[in-house]
């Protein structure tokens, strides 16, 4: 019989203790030792732990088609939940997609594809829908409806495809109290003359090839073909410049429809306007436009031939009016300052040009040339104000506390170019429009 004393306790052993037993025995009694320490010394749990985490739901659905039901792929969806939480995923072949860890709160969720419309809310259809995420996971439909297409090939009389021509739907609206027709979504011809233009909405269209000159035709600088280019007008499908004999295309949801078009080309004369070369001698810039009759702006391209001080246009026949505005240039060897002009000023000059084209080429007078000018009126201040309350016999008058503004229209293009404003009531006075570009 052993005795073995460890750590003050004594141990009997009833066998002749070996040193691999030996070995286990004191192994085994530091171990147990050692537990005890760490349980003296164990740190109390953190109160804070026992704080759950806010539940992090997932958002998920599908995006489908309005027409058939069927699933949409690589459709855009993005999500927005109050202000923590945004994202945007792409749809699977399925039509498929999911948010995870979204926070709770209420926000919105919409989907969008090239070709597909974004809301038809008079047919009581969207692409977006606003949600409420909670602590359960939220499932989600998004709807997108196939917009309709037209599509087809633009091509000249001897049947080559006619190049870069817009091609422009038009649909009936209401502007100024009347009846006209407003283009609402364009496309170019391709190498091909072919045209897609898509995203369009149910209703009824006319289809206009614009104006454009034969860009096919080599000449677009006076020192080449300096008496004629070719080009194409405005036609509506199937022929004809007048929208009033247009054919009427009536598209539905997801509506397919293939139209081709036949132009004729026709004669752009040479139209050169001159400005005077005493008044802008070294101008720095030119910007310019071209409008017709109405106050519409042209796709046709001004040349500027500063050498010669004119500027050249090749236009069909019709009535137009021609426009710019020059610059003074810049001394860059004194930090870009303004150069000024023979009259000392550095105001921009204005020219305006009115002219009527016919077959042939044609040389305009001299276009004038101003700065911008004041145009004095004399207003007359006569407004009262007549209030007669509900159940109260007689009216009380005044002058009325607010302010009256005005604008200056131009007849081209239909934009207020400079407006005033005063206190009605004030006493009768003088006013002036300053600034105003001349024209009409």
């Amino acid at each position: 019989m052993s005795i073995l004393r460890t750590n003050g306790l004594s141990h009997t052993v009833n066998q002749e203790l070996t040193p691999a037993i030996l070995y286990v025995l004191v192994a085994s009694l530091l171990i147990g030792a050692a537990s005890a320490r760490a349980a003296s010394q164990a740190v109390p749990a953190d109160p804070l732990s026992k704080i759950q985490t806010p539940p992090q739901p997932t958002v998920r659905g599908v995006v489908v088609s309005t027409l058939d039901g069927k699933p949409i792929a690589n459709v855009q969806v993005k999500i927005q939940v109050g202000y923590n939480f945004s994202a945007k995923v792409s749809t699977d072949e399925e039509g498929r997609f999911e948010f995870s860890g979204v926070a709770p709160g209420k926000g919105y969720i919409s989907a969008s594809k090239p070709g597909f419309l974004q809301n038809l809310g008079q047919f009581g259809l969207g692409a977006s829908k606003d949600i409420q995420v909670n602590e359960q996971d939220v499932e989600v439909q998004l709807t997108l409806i196939p917009g309709a297409v037209v599509a087809g090939r633009v091509r000249n009389e001897a049947g080559g495809p006619v190049i870069k021509v817009p091609v422009c739907l038009f649909q009936r609206q209401i502007r100024n109290g009347s009846f006209t027709w407003l283009a609402v979504h364009c496309a170019k011809t391709d190498n091909d003359g072919a045209y897609r233009v898509q995203e369009l909405e149910p209703g009824s269209y006319i289809l206009q090839t614009g104006l454009m000159a034969d860009p096919s035709e080599p000449g677009n600088y006076f020192t080449v073909n300096t008496d004629m280019r070719h080009g194409y007008v405005p036609t509506y499908y199937p022929s004809g410049s007048d929208p009033a004999w247009a054919k009427e295309i009536k598209l539905a949801i997801g509506d397919q429809v293939t139209i081709d078009q036949i132009l004729a080309r026709q004669k752009f004369p040479l139209v050169i306007i001159p400005y005077s070369v005493d008044i802008v001698d070294s101008a720095g810039s030119a910007g310019n436009g071209v409008m017709d009759a109405e106050g519409g702006q042209l796709p046709l391209q001004s040349i500027w031939d500063h050498d010669r001080h004119r500027f050249g246009i090749y236009a069909p026949k019709g009535s137009y009016k021609f426009s710019v505005i020059f610059g003074p240039s810049n001394d860059w060897a004194k930090g870009g300052a303004i150069v000024p002009w023979k009259d000392g000023s550095t105001l921009p000059y204005y020219g305006v040009a009115e002219f009527t084209v016919q077959d042939r080429p044609m040389t305009l007078p001299e276009m004038p040339l101003q700065h911008p000018i004041s145009i004095p009126i004399h207003l007359q201040t006569d407004f009262t104000r007549q209030d007669q309350p509900q159940g109260v016999a007689g009216k009380s008058s005044g002058p009325i506390p607010q302010d009256a503004c005005f604008n200056l229209w131009q007849r081209w293009g239909g934009q207020a170019i400079k407006n005033m404003c005063w206190r009605l009531g004030e006493p009768e006075g003088n006013h002036s429009f300053k600034d105003v570009v001349p024209g009409s």
